[in-house]
């Protein structure tokens, strides 16, 4: 048997010879350095993917991680929020105990001035009736001393 190349016999065995078959070689090498090429862009693609692939799972761990710590600070600050409610309430209470202490003070503050204006008039009546005392004391002791004598 032998082949036909470009319109010559091709011994068995033999290679192909002539511009014909040059070129068939060079498309042959080309299209075997373009496959080449072809196989590297499919691994970096590949590689890229799986890169690719490695990055979406890291960030879907970190939003878990994030999910998660999100939830932790949310129930912190639920718990906050509950301890500032209760000592808003306290410090309402306390408000309103200091309130009634301040008018229970302003009343007791009144009670003692007007306590202290009728122990003022009170001294004043005293020290005016130890006077009149006084006086009549004057007035009675010669008196006293004539008790007990005769009268004649």
């Amino acid at each position: 048997h032998s082949a036909q190349a470009g319109g010559r016999r091709i011994a068995p065995g033999g290679a192909a010879r002539g511009p014909a078959a040059q070129e068939l070689r060079d498309a042959l090498a080309r299209a075997g350095r373009r496959m080449l090429q072809l196989e590297r862009e499919l691994q970096s693609a590949v590689s890229e993917r799986d890169n690719d692939r490695e990055r979406v799972a890291a960030a879907e761990r970190k939003a878990a991680l994030d999910a998660s710590t999100l939830s932790s600070l949310q129930l912190e600050l639920n718990g906050l929020q509950r301890e500032a409610e209760s000592w808003e309430s306290q410090l309402r209470t306390s408000e309103a105990t200091l309130v009634h202490l301040r008018q229970h003070a302003e009343h007791l503050q009144k009670t003692l001035t007007i306590k202290e204006e009728e122990m003022v008039r009170y001294r004043s009546e005293a020290d005016s009736h130890t006077r009149t005392l006084s006086q009549t004391n004057s007035q009675l002791s010669p008196l006293r001393d004539s008790v007990g004598k005769p009268m004649y």
